[in-house]
């Protein structure tokens, strides 16, 4: 974790049998810092899957919530 003392929550929803989200809070209270982690899931054949994941990274700066980072992910799991 990014401090000594943060707090996490986190969502999951299945909307499909092939289609899930999940949403993941986090906040750090000693540095001011608010990560958001959305991810989407797609079940595309009986073994492959895809990933939309973001990270959003938010620090307190000028006495104000400024987003610092935006990272966009996709990844494609295979299972044999």
């Amino acid at each position: 974790m990014p401090a000594k003392w943060s707090f996490l929550t986190s969502l999951s929803k299945e909307f499909t049998p092939l289609f899930s989200g999940n949403m993941t809070l986090v906040y750090s209270p000693q540095v001011n810092l608010f990560i958001v982690y959305p991810s989407f899931k797609y079940n595309l054949l009986s073994n492959l899957d895809a990933d939309l994941v973001w990270q959003s990274f938010f620090l307190e700066l000028a006495n104000r919530f400024q987003a610092t980072t935006h990272q966009v992910f996709i990844r494609l799991k295979w299972n044999f």
